[in-house]
């Protein structure tokens, strides 16, 4: 099988679609290397990413997985929800009080919102809030990565770990800001003016 050659895959460091994968879960879940590869088109996903949900967030015969159980999986987007992310000064981001479903829907038809969405629960002046949000995070984003590329020469080493930090929790949480944009400028903010 794929293990043959793909020794170690569960501790491998990847990305999929910019995000972190973890393998060790999948495969301790049971998943077969075949569930989501071709055979016949080396290791190619079967199907789009969008996909994913469709298994995820059924239903299962496994009395240890509860689709209902966000958090059991989406630990750290959970955290920056609540504004509590380990390591970090607690900032709430004013929808700490929601629960996914309210953004995400309801298991199995997840969906991943388009700022439209929040004009549902707001006025429509959410809608380009939310896309500036997204915005301010990529370019704080940018200017981090670029200060790690080249870090000034007396940046420290807690300064340059610490912006290696924020750069992977705020890409983990994954939404770029919506689930609690507050929190997600002084991540990376606090790292960015760690390494000037």
């Amino acid at each position: 099988g794929c293990t043959e050659c793909h020794l170690g895959i569960e501790l491998a460091q990847v990305e999929v679609h910019g995000r972190p994968f973890p393998h060790d879960r999948h495969l301790a879940f049971g998943t077969d290397c075949r569930d989501c590869h071709s055979t016949t088109e080396h290791g190619a996903p079967t199907f789009p990413r969008d996909d994913c949900a469709s298994c995820h967030h059924q239903e299962r015969d496994d009395e240890a997985f509860d689709p209902w159980d966000c958090s059991a999986c989406h630990a750290q987007q959970e955290s920056f929800l609540a504004g509590t992310v380990e390591g970090y000064e607690e900032t709430l981001g004013g929808m700490e009080e929601k629960d996914c479903e309210s953004c995400h829907g309801e298991p199995p038809d997840i969906v991943s919102p388009n700022s439209k969405l929040c004009a549902l629960c707001h006025d429509d002046t959410y809608s380009p809030l939310l896309e500036e949000w997204r915005g301010e995070t990529t370019q704080l984003v940018e200017r981090l990565e670029a200060a790690l590329a080249s870090p000034p020469s007396r940046a420290t080493q807690e300064a340059l770990l610490s912006g290696r930090a924020a750069l992977r929790a705020v890409a983990v949480a994954g939404s770029a800001g919506a689930h609690n944009i507050e929190l997600t400028r002084r991540i990376l903010s606090e790292a960015l003016n760690g390494l000037q």
